[in-house]
């Protein structure tokens, strides 16, 4: 079903970004907007997602919550090396996979320049501290 949900936000709020996740839904909306004014969006940087979510059919209540962002990757199917929670590869790409290469950090480095929150074996997992410290010195 639905991983994330927008709702109405505040005007005028800076730095809201929603980068370099790994999403995976069965269903036809992954990230949806449930509020009453959608243009609160336009305030919200969503690039480098990957995300495995059923097509929309256009028309219906689905295709209409979607959050569409031109630049993540929307695939039908993501290959891992293991879903199951239980296993200590759980949501880590492969090495020669696009999510172990295809994010953020290519072009920012405040990034991993892997998707998702698990790094593929052999690299070391990034440090969320230097993404916070970086954006606060940086202003952005």
């Amino acid at each position: 079903g639905q991983c994330v949900q927008f709702g109405d936000m505040a005007r005028g709020l800076p730095g809201i970004e929603f980068r370099n996740n790994l999403l995976l839904s069965d269903g036809a909306n992954d990230i949806t907007f449930v509020g009453r004014d959608r243009s609160v969006l336009d305030q919200v940087r969503f690039d480098y997602n990957w995300r495995q979510v059923r097509s929309a059919t256009p028309g219906t209540a689905d295709a209409a919550g979607l959050i569409g962002a031109a630049n993540d990757q929307i695939r039908d199917r993501i290959e891992l090396l293991s879903t199951d929670p239980k296993s200590p590869d759980f949501l880590r790409p492969a090495a020669d996979s696009p999510l172990a290469t295809g994010g953020a950090g290519k072009d920012d480095p405040s990034l991993p320049s892997y998707v998702g929150a698990v790094p593929p074996k052999g690299v070391e997992p990034w440090d969320w501290d230097k993404t916070w410290r970086w954006k606060i010195h940086a202003g952005k």
